[in-house]
């Protein structure tokens, strides 16, 4: 959206294997309805050191990462601009909760997908639904576009491209219950020779846990999944 609003000339098409179009995927158009920043008595520094040290291990990219800090708050400003509802008091701003952790957590509207693509066609955008993309096209060393199919008929689809974003989301198929992340982007990226890093980032899980009665957990130590490795038992003893 951002790209459109620079320069509303450029032709931006949307391939989904839902329906984008309408803000939802196929099961619900919902989200967790909230979201986590670096809050204003955030220090972004603190947020990076304790993300390098407790999340990323040192293997982040620190510059995109120290980026990130500095715009978290900025970001969800722009959600504001797109239409989405985030919770602010009485003065204008921005309501958050705070933990003990160099960043709070704010919420906005479930409907913040609907939202986004409402916006997003109000720019002109276009959305092409239920489409399953399975591979790119390259000519020589550059990206000319991608091929599909219909979900709905099978139809084949090439679209021709002279930039692509994937944004297919990590991978997680037959790890957790959240079924939808297949590692398809991940994958094409490899297979186009892309010049990659991080991509061990791109799991949705980085620890497998057993219970008691034999059950298999898995679980990932993301910016909103660390508290567990502070929780301090009796004798001092972290759960880590």
């Amino acid at each position: 959206m951002a790209a459109k609003e620079v320069s509303p000339e450029i032709d931006v098409l949307i391939i989904d294997r839902g329906h984008a179009s309408k803000g939802w995927a196929g099961k619900a158009a919902r989200s967790a309805g909230i979201l986590s920043f670096v809050t204003p008595e955030d220090d972004p520094e603190e947020f990076v050191k304790f993300f390098v040290h407790n999340i990323g291990y040192f293997l982040c990219d620190e510059i995109l990462l120290r980026e990130f800090a500095y715009q978290s708050r900025q970001i969800i400003e722009q959600l504001s601009l797109w239409g989405v509802e985030v919770s602010r008091g009485a003065d204008g701003k921005i309501q958050y909760v705070k933990g003990p952790f160099p960043w709070g957590t704010t919420t906005v509207d479930p409907d913040i997908c609907r939202q986004l693509a409402n916006y997003t066609k109000d720019l002109g955008v276009r959305f092409v639904d239920k489409i399953c993309i399975a591979g790119l096209l390259k000519d020589e060393n550059n990206i000319s576009g991608a091929v599909g199919f219909s979900l709905l008929n099978g139809t084949y689809y090439i679209v021709k491209s002279k930039a692509i974003i994937l944004a297919s989301g990590s991978q997680n198929y037959g790890v957790t219950l959240l079924w939808i992340g297949t590692g398809n982007g991940i994958l094409f990226a490899y297979q186009a020779g892309a010049e990659m890093r991080n991509a061990e980032f791109g799991n949705m899980f980085d620890f497998t846990r057993i219970s008691p009665e034999g059950w298999i957990f898995s679980g990932v130590h993301g910016g909103a999944h660390v508290a567990h490795d502070f929780l301090l038992n009796s004798r001092g003893e972290t759960s880590a």
